[in-house]
């Protein structure tokens, strides 16, 4: 995940997938979606759940992990 602002003070929400396909590393955007209120943790938490639960993806078929070595907390 990643939030960018934008001119005007908009603010999106990134959300990106890595995975290994065939042997390589693969990247897709899952989403983009404007943040409409404020950038709290709360409003960040409610874009992705609100994905998962209408795609029916479980949150047991997530593995949370970071390139830099920064600590991951999955929603």
């Amino acid at each position: 995940m990643d939030e960018s602002t934008l001119r005007d003070s908009e603010v999106v929400l990134l959300v990106y997938s890595r995975y290994i396909d065939k042997s390589d590393f693969a990247e897709e955007m899952v989403f983009c979606k404007l943040l409409e209120t404020t950038t709290s943790t709360a409003d960040i938490y409610v874009k992705p759940n609100n994905y998962l639960r209408i795609n029916n993806i479980r949150i047991e078929n997530i593995t949370p992990c970071a390139a830099d070595g920064a600590p991951v907390k999955l929603l």
